[in-house]
C-alpha cells in the first residue's frame, strides 16, 4: 500500500515504475502491480508459445491440455478468461478511475466490499485499497470451539478455536470416543485395538479397531455342487455357486455346451480358433485351443525402421536393414553409424580429448559441441624458497605472479664476502653487493674502503630459461 502511495512500485515485466496515471492490473494471489499493456502482452506471448507447443501434440493418446498463463511475479496459474482487458480500480467497481489528489492512486473512494478470506460471509469494510483485505474484524458473541463444548466471544476471523479439553466425539466404529485434544476437522480412524474375528470367522485375535481383519486363509468350504471347494480368501457371506456349473463355451467361444457337468473339462470344438492376434490385423489359424494364441506368423512386406527398404518378414518380427546411419551426433563431430537408425541418434559416447586452453592437459569430458570448459586442474605457484605458495587453475598459471615472501634470501654470495647484504626472497639475480670491500692492499697494507667491486661471475643460463623472468640459476 505504501509503495502504491509513493508510486515506487516496479512493473515486473518492463522494469519501469508504475505511475498514478498508468493503467494497472493487480494479481489476486501476490497483489503485485503491473502495467495493463505489459500484462496483456505477457499473456499474448504465452498463448502464442502454447499454440506452437501443441501443433505436434498427439491428441489420440491424451486430452489436449488447457492453456494456463502464470503471474510474472508469483507464477500462480490463471485461465485464459482471466486475462485483464480493462483498467479497473482495486475493488473492481469503477473502470478507468480518474486521478484524485484526495484519494490513493488507482482507487475509486467507495467501500471495497470484496468477500473476506477465509470465507466467513462478510465483506471488506475498508475503502477501495491495494493489496489483500485484512481479516474480518467483526466480533461473534458466542463462537463455538472445534468440539462444540465451549462458547466464547471472538473475532470472526479467529472464530474457530480449541478449548484444550479432550474431544470425546464418537468415532466411526461407534465403540470408542476420540482421545485427541479439541481439534479442527474430522477425528480420523479409531486408534484403539480390540479382539476381532476375521471375515470368515476362523480366527480371533487383537486387531486395530479401524481395520478389517482378514486372516489370509483360503475358505475351503464345499460348494453347492459337492465336487469342489471355495477358493476365495477369507470372506463373509455365502460362498456362491460352483463357477464350473451351467453352460460353458469352448476355448474359442464359437460353441456353447449346455450338457456339461462341473467335473468335466472344457471341450474343444475342433474348428479354427479365429481370435484376433496381438498384431491386431490377423486372426489365429490354430485349432480351437486353451491358453494364449501363438505369435502371428503371416508373412507381410514391412518397411525397416529407418524407412530405406522393404522386405517380406513374419508379422510379429521387426525388420532392420543393414544400412548405417550417416547423421551427425549431438557433438557435431562424429557420425551415428547405428544400423537402421530411425532418427533418434544417441548422444556421442567418445571422449573429447581436445587440448585445453592451458596447453598442458586434454579434455576428458564426453565428446560435446562448442568449446571445452577451462582446465579444472590446479597447480601450486610458490616463491623461490618455497615458503609461500598459491593454488591456481592450470589455465591461469602462466599469467599469475609468484606470491611475495618476507623470508631473507639464502642464495650464496658471488663476491669474496661470506654473506650477502640481507634482502627478501626473490626470483632473478640478486642485487649487487653494497658492503665495504675491506680487502688489505698488498702495497700499503691498508684496507680498501670502497664498496664491493669484485667482478660478477658469469653464470650459465639455459636457452629455454632465458625468456623466463622468474628464472634463477643455481649457485
Amino acid at each position: 500500500i505504501q509503495q502504491a502511495l509513493r508510486q515506487s512500485c516496479v512493473c515486473q515485466v518492463c522494469l519501469e515504475n508504475v505511475r498514478s496515471s498508468d493503467g494497472i492490473w493487480q494479481c489476486g494471489q501476490c497483489f503485485v502491480l503491473l502495467h495493463l499493456p505489459c500484462i496483456s502482452a505477457w499473456v499474448r506471448n504465452r498463448h502464442a508459445m502454447f499454440k506452437l507447443s501443441i501443433e505436434n501434440f498427439d491428441a489420440s493418446n491424451a486430452e489436449l491440455p488447457e492453456f494456463r498463463w502464470p503471474c510474472p511475479n508469483c507464477r500462480a496459474e490463471l485461465a485464459l478468461e482471466d486475462q485483464p482487458r480493462e483498467y479497473l480500480c482495486f475493488c473492481g467497481k469503477e473502470e478507468n478511475p480518474p486521478e484524485d489528489p484526495w484519494l490513493p492512486p488507482h482507487t475509486c473512494g467507495r467501500p471495497c466490499e470484496k468477500p473476506l478470506r477465509p470465507v466467513c460471509g462478510h465483506t471488506c469494510t475498508l475503502l477501495c485499497h491495494p493489496g489483500a483485505c485484512p481479516p474480518c474484524p467483526l466480533v461473534l458473541s458466542a463462537a463455538p470451539c472445534h468440539c462444540g463444548k465451549k462458547r466464547m466471544g471472538r473475532r470472526c476471523a479467529q472464530a474457530r478455536f480449541s478449548c484444550g479439553d479432550t474431544c470425546h466425539r464418537s468415532l466411526a466404529c461407534s465403540l470408542h470416543m476420540c482421545p485427541r485434544t479439541c481439534h479442527e476437522g474430522e477425528c480420523g480412524p479409531c486408534p484403539f485395538t480390540r479382539v476381532k474375528k476375521c471375515r470368515c470367522g476362523a480366527e480371533e485375535r487383537e486387531h486395530p479397531c479401524a481395520d478389517e481383519f482378514v486372516c489370509g486363509r483360503v475358505c475351503g468350504k464345499p460348494l453347492s455342487c459337492g465336487n469342489h471347494s471355495c477358493q476365495l480368501v477369507c470372506h463373509g457371506g455365502p460362498c456362491g455357486g460352483c463357477p464350473q456349473e451351467g453352460p460353458r463355451p469352448c476355448f474359442c467361444g464359437s460353441e456353447l455346451y449346455t450338457d456339461m457337468v462341473c467335473t468335466e473339462k472344457t471341450r474343444s470344438c475342433g474348428g479354427t480358433c479365429g481370435k484376433l492376434l496381438e498384431c491386431g490385423k490377423h486372426t489365429c489359424v490354430d485349432r480351437c485351443h486353451s491358453g494364449a494364441c501363438s505369435t502371428c506368423r503371416v508373412v507381410v512386406n514391412k518397411r525397416c525402421e529407418c524407412g530405406m527398404s522393404k522386405a517380406p518378414v513374419q508379422c510379429h518380427q521387426e525388420y532392420k536393414c543393414k544400412s548405417k546411419c550417416g547423421r551427425m551426433r549431438n557433438c557435431g563431430k562424429h557420425k551415428c553409424r547405428r544400423r537402421c537408425c530411425k532418427g533418434d541418434c544417441p548422444p556421442c559416447t567418445e571422449v573429447c580429448n581436445a587440448p585445453l586452453n592451458c596447453k598442458n592437459h586434454r579434455c576428458e569430458m564426453t565428446c560435446h559441441a562448442g568449446p571445452c570448459f577451462p582446465c579444472p586442474v590446479t597447480v601450486d605457484i610458490s616463491c623461490f624458497c618455497g615458503h609461500e605458495s598459491v593454488n591456481v587453475l592450470c589455465a591461469h598459471a602462466a599469467s599469475t605472479d609468484p606470491p611475495s615472501c618476507d623470508l631473507p634470501c639464502d642464495f650464496p654470495p658471488t663476491c669474496h664476502h661470506p654473506h650477502r647484504t640481507e634482502h627478501a626472497c626473490h626470483f632473478g639475480p640478486c642485487p649487487p653487493c653494497t658492503q665495504v670491500c675491506d680487502v688489505t692492499n698488498e702495497r700499503c697494507g691498508h684496507r680498501c674502503k670502497r664498496p664491493c667491486h669484485d667482478p660478477e661471475k658469469e653464470l650459465f643460463i639455459p636457452k629455454k630459461q632465458r625468456r623466463n623472468k622468474y628464472f634463477r640459476p643455481a649457485p
